[in-house]
Formats: structure tokens, sequence, C-alpha cells
């Protein structure tokens, strides 16, 4: 699940790991990581490469899928494999993502004057706004604007 095709050194190491293999690219955009699920199984796939945030890879474990990461490295562009986004990259093998572990802290919001009371109301905010990304397996800045637009409504 990529919106980039697997370069030449992906699919010679997918190769060298598992045989002769058949590559699906999926590069539909998916909406969760459930979303992500039912088209790994309906694809009836082997294995699954994912390109997705942090909070899809940790919902994908949470619901029993151990993807493939492809590990990739900056590189000018001589050595580079793709590039993505302007930026140059190439790729150094493959890893199995058992579980995603990110340790975020809340920063203060810079326009309060009472810093104690804009911690407390920050730290509430991303607590909640993380327990809701990690349960429907969506982007947390998504889900952190999100709560931010209804806060600031309210």
């Amino acid at each position: 699940m990529s919106q980039h095709k697997p370069t030449p050194k992906q699919i010679h190491r997918l190769a060298e790991v598992f045989g002769d293999v058949e590559i699906i690219h999926d590069e539909k955009p998916f909406d969760d990581a459930k979303d992500i699920v039912k088209r790994y199984k309906k694809s009836k796939a082997d294995d699954i490469v994912v390109v997705a945030p942090l909070t899809v890879l940790h919902r994908l474990t949470e619901l029993g899928v151990r993807p493939l990461y492809a590990e990739m490295a900056p590189a000018g562009p001589e050595t580079a494999d793709i590039r993505a986004n302007g930026k140059y990259y190439r790729f150094l093998d493959f890893r199995r993502i058992h579980g995603v572990s990110v340790d975020m802290r809340p920063i203060a919001l810079p326009d309060r004057k009472d810093r104690k009371l804009s911690v407390r109301i920050s730290e509430e905010l991303y607590r909640q706004a993380r327990r809701k990304a990690l349960k429907e397996g969506q982007p947390l800045s998504r889900t952190i604007r999100r709560f931010l637009r209804e806060w600031v409504k309210s």
C-alpha cells in the first residue's frame, strides 16, 4: 500500500527473501487501518508492504497485521533509488513491524497568558485525540486538528 511503485532494489530484495514474488501495487489512498486490512485480505496476498503514518501502522499491529516497512535513508541524487517530495532516498532493507511506540509530549499553547492552564488543556486534548486516532487508525495530526477546531468552536 503505497503511492510509490517499488524500486528494482526493493523487488530484488523481496525475491531474495521470499523467492519468486508477484507484486500487487495498490496506490489507491486508504481511509484507515481497517481499510488496509480489508484490501489486504481481499487481495489474498501472502505479505504486505505499507507506507503510512505511525498511528496507522500502530493500528495495523493492533489488528494483527505485521506489515513490512521499506527502510529508506536520505541520499544524494547520484546514489538515490527514489525521489519523493523533492527529496532523494536510497533503499536499505525491509523490516517487519511488530509494534509502534512513540513518546510525544504536548507543548504549551503560545497565545495563552496562563501557561499552566494552556499546558493542562493541551495535554488533555492530546490524550483525547491520541485515543481517538489510535482507535480509528487515523493520523494523529488530522485528529488533533479536528479536536482543536471543535474546541475553538465551544
